[in-house]
């Protein structure tokens, strides 16, 4: 099966790919102009050659298989054992992909002009090696087909000849491969399984680590962000692989990543590692932001409440004041009437009105009254 889509979806169907069995995926141009070469590209990873060896006794020169399960037919032709020379360690004669003549092989020619079989026997080909992204032997940097065995390059090793022969790539940042917690095996990390369980890159997490949501925080933050900005360029990113989900839900050996950036809007994501010991990211596309700060509303409350309060102060300073002044008069009418000594006057008061008897006056008192 051949998932044929767009750029913008490759990465979601290649996760798909590697839990469905016999499926593969494959970037479709706009145009949809390479179709058939998506499909010549996938035909060739999933094609080999088979020898089958055949020691009954019936004599006949052709057999059709017809498969139960797809419609096609594969017709295979068989060849009698011929007592003859030039049969090698094989029974046929130049190993069935061949002439004999006069004790000589000659190889029967292939249709590709790049397949050749060669020999002594006609018993080698440069095309019967195992591929490596559907490349033979992992492609010309990384090896060449010998006699139906991939020969590598140097720097590289395996039978495909698609493993590095370098340990570089298990090195993590700490230095140390994989991090003392696993061998490094065709280039990568196989951690080690005991009472606690390590797996990453570079077999530096763990249940029980502090994990990688620091690295991973600038790539996810700038993935959001670029949802909305389309123009923005997440490089620091590279090859990692976000999908986004509506809540962060971890399961099994996820890690559940939360961080708050600079307007306090808080993110959250959660990653983990596949079988393939890739890292892939899952992360909620809305940020929970704080509700935004009515400050007319903070102020008039903060200035109502000053008034308010100097109101009510006021006032109890009024009814204080007037209560102790009350008390005070109570005080003072009670010590009045609780006074015993007697009433006089006052040596040092003067009547208001003053009578003088001028000498020189010859008048009477009386008249003096009338006058008056």
């Amino acid at each position: 099966m051949i998932f044929a889509v767009t750029s913008d979806q490759v990465d979601l169907y290649e996760m798909l790919s590697k839990r469905l069995a016999g499926s593969s995926t494959g970037k479709l141009e706009n145009d949809s102009s390479n179709v058939v070469d998506l499909v010549r590209q996938q035909y060739d990873k999933i094609t080999s050659a088979v020898e089958m060896t055949d020691d009954i006794g019936v004599q006949t020169s052709d057999c059709l298989i017809i498969p139960a399960a797809l419609r096609q037919e594969e017709q295979t032709n068989i060849l009698q054992r011929v007592e003859s020379g030039g049969s090698g360690d094989d029974s046929r004669p130049c190993s069935g992909v061949g002439k004999c003549r006069c004790g000589r092989c000659y190889c029967d020619p292939r249709p590709h002009p790049d397949e050749k079989i060669y020999g002594k026997y006609c018993e080698c080909t440069n095309y019967g090696c195992d591929k490596k992204d559907g490349k033979l032997c992992g492609g010309p940097d990384h090896g060449v087909c010998d006699c139906g065995s991939c020969k590598c390059l140097k720097g590289w090793t395996g039978e495909d000849c698609g493993c590095r022969a370098t340990i570089d790539t298990c090195i993590g940042s700490e230095g140390e491969i994989c991090s003392g917690h696993g061998r490094c095996e065709c280039g990568s990390c196989i951690c080690d399984v005991g009472e606690q369980e390590y797996f990453g890159t570079y077999c530096d997490d763990c249940s029980t680590c502090p994990g990688m949501c620091n690295e991973l925080k600038d790539c996810v933050e700038c993935f959001i962000t670029s949802q909305k900005v389309r123009s923005l360029n997440c490089s620091v990113c590279g090859s990692l692989t976000i999908l986004p989900i509506e809540n962060v839900e971890v399961k099994g050996k996820e890690k559940q990543c939360s961080f708050e950036d600079d307007k306090k809007c808080r993110f959250i994501f959660k990653y983990a590692f596949d079988e393939d010991n890739q890292l892939l990211v899952w992360t909620k596309m809305r940020k929970e932001c704080p509700e935004p700060v009515d400050v007319v509303a903070i102020v008039s409350g903060v200035s109502g409440g000053v008034v308010a309060t100097g109101l009510f102060l006021l006032m109890l300073w009024k009814l204080l004041t007037v209560f102790h002044d009350r008390r005070e008069l109570a005080k003072f009418e009670k010590e009045r009437l609780m006074a015993k000594w007697n009433q006089g006057q006052n040596p040092l008061y003067k009547e208001v009105e003053t009578t003088y008897q001028n000498p020189a006056y010859g008048g009477t008192t009386k008249s003096m009254e009338q006058l008056e």
